[in-house]
């Protein structure tokens, strides 16, 4: 059985507000965003930046369609922080995608880039004060 975290808990892990207050239009994948739905386009990169904090795989299935990209943790759960985009989620076939995947599209790297940057700043707490930089590894020089 697959554990999903509910935003609560991923608010005790401290990096939804960080993220979800980190999105914007430059961050999303249509370059508008959206303000009745954050998260609309922002999978991708969001997916990116969790893998970086909490590392674990990243996952791609369709939805009506379109890509969706999410985290499995190194405990097995899934977060999942832009499902809300979607009025009704019916997932395809799942797959693991690599970080090369996903950064080899240049506008992927740089929404990653922009949205790395700001949820860095947005972090509060381990062991630093609010707004202190997090060092997120930049994962792509490792990965394969």
């Amino acid at each position: 059985m697959i554990e999903y975290l509910n935003q609560k808990q991923a608010e005790a892990l401290g990096v939804f507000e960080a993220v979800s207050q980190s999105w914007s239009a430059e961050t999303s994948n249509n370059g508008t965003g959206s303000r009745q739905v954050p998260s609309r386009g922002q999978c991708a990169v969001t997916a990116l930046v969790i893998q970086d904090l909490l590392d674990g795989d990243i996952l791609r299935t369709e939805v009506d369609g379109i890509s969706h990209y999410w985290n499995r943790l190194p405990d097995g759960h899934e977060l999942d922080l832009t499902r809300d985009q979607f009025p009704r989620f019916a997932a395809g076939e799942v797959e693991r995608r690599s970080r090369a995947h996903l950064i080899s599209d240049e506008d992927t790297r740089r929404r990653y880039d922009i949205l790395r940057m700001r949820v860095n700043w947005a972090m509060p707490g381990r062991g630093r004060r609010a707004g202190a930089p997090l060092l997120i590894i930049n994962r792509a020089a490792i990965d394969p």
